[in-house]
């Protein structure tokens, strides 16, 4: 069978190490497939035009697709779908199983060649309503892989398990290019930065030819406020002292009193 030929060829180290890169390519369904190629090592383009070969005829009422970012041949080398058991399970040990097309190690980016309209396409022309359905799984980390793989394994086990209520049922399980991590783009930020800053010594080095009396504000509020206060204080001083120099004495007010009437007071 093609899946032991599958596993057979993940053993071989040589091959994995040489074709680290290389990703799996699993289909298999409850109708037969035509005749396909055996090689364990296809080029994505030839992997496709085979299953969209055999997807053309619409095989089966249901179809899954899907996909899983960042996984390679490698990860089913090491553990031997060890880690995806309900996967294995779905694939060795469910006797409604009739076609398999399974390539251990596919070579070039995997573009999904917009397989979910191909299908509902396909199935159109054949007079039929087929229900497709694409599960995104989870892309796996650079650490802690196998357990990635085997949450994802339960997620996509309800899909494939013989309880998913489907007697005609297509699978394809595939893998693809992790997302490129997130970098944070600042160009713009820094050509705002440099305009600004543009506008800053432009502003420094520019002359003002206003006249000196539009240029400046020599009595502000304060200052006015100030003089007035200032013009009120003297005011009320001047005439203080203006009222205390009109006091006027007469000089015979110190003189000693010698008239008749001091004369009796000192007798």
């Amino acid at each position: 069978m093609r899946l032991q030929a599958f596993i057979g060829s993940l053993t071989l180290s040589g091959v994995a190490v040489a074709f680290s890169d290389a990703t799996p390519w699993i289909l298999y369904s409850t109708a037969s497939f035509p005749s396909t190629s055996d090689a364990q090592l296809q080029s994505s383009s030839d992997v496709l035009r085979n299953t969209k070969d055999i997807l053309s005829r619409c095989p089966t009422d249901y179809y899954v697709l899907a996909t899983q970012p960042g996984m390679n041949a490698a990860d089913l080398h090491h553990n031997q779908f060890s880690d995806m058991p309900l996967l294995h399970q779905s694939v060795t040990l469910d006797d409604r199983i009739q076609g398999k097309y399974i390539v251990s190690e596919v070579v070039g980016d995997i573009k999904d060649g917009n397989l979910v309209n191909f299908v509902k396409n396909a199935c159109s022309q054949h007079g039929k309503q087929a229900v497709v359905e694409q599960v995104s799984l989870g892309q796996l980390p650079q650490e802690n892989r196998a357990r990635a793989l085997l949450l994802n394994d339960h997620i996509l086990g309800e899909r494939i398990s013989k309880d998913n209520g489907h007697e005609s049922f297509t699978i394809l399980f595939y893998a693809t290019r992790p997302e490129p991590a997130y970098e944070a783009q600042f160009d713009e930020a820094v050509h705002q930065d440099l305009r600004r800053a543009t506008h800053d010594s432009d502003a420094v080095f520019k002359t003002d030819n206003r006249p000196l009396f539009e240029k400046y504000q020599f009595f502000t509020p304060g200052i006015f406020m100030g003089l007035i206060t200032t013009i009120v204080l003297f005011s009320i001083l001047g005439v203080g002292i203006k009222g205390l120099g009109s006091l006027q004495v007469s000089y015979g007010a110190f003189e000693k009193d010698m008239g008749p009437s001091a004369q009796k007071k000192q007798q």
